[in-house]
């Protein structure tokens, strides 16, 4: 398993919430994932986006700094009372972005770019591409 990476994990009851993430050349690669819920009698459910790594481009993207886009939460109300668990580049394919959204199964190759992933406590993630 050294292409993805345990990103969250929760308890609640006895029920495990697992979640993995892709991770290529040691970055995470968002918005992928494996997730299992987990109970005393086994798995109850998996769930999985997944995504091929083809080949990274030889133009340079300078992305602004972690910092900055840190400050740039304070205007995202989906982070208001969290804390911040984890801050780290990825690379970031945004599904929605490309044509075939609604039928993955077309899609055969797409760009992605780099971003902030800032990762709460919760869970959640707000993925910022602002480079």
């Amino acid at each position: 398993m050294d292409d993805m990476k345990l990103s969250f994990i929760k308890n609640d009851n006895g029920i495990y919430y697992l979640e993995y993430t892709k991770i290529y050349e040691g970055l995470y690669v968002e918005k992928t994932y494996t997730k299992f819920e987990i109970d005393k009698c086994g798995v109850k459910r998996f769930e999985r986006f997944w995504l091929n790594t083809k080949e990274i481009g030889e133009n340079q993207i300078y992305i602004s700094t972690a910092p900055k886009a840190i400050l740039g939460l304070l205007t995202m109300e989906e982070a208001y009372g969290k804390t911040i668990e984890d801050i780290s580049l990825c690379y970031y394919f945004d599904p929605s972005r490309h044509e075939d959204i609604n039928d993955p199964k077309k899609t055969r190759e797409g760009k992605a770019i780099p971003a902030w992933r800032i990762q709460f406590d919760d869970g959640s993630k707000i993925l910022l591409d602002e480079y």
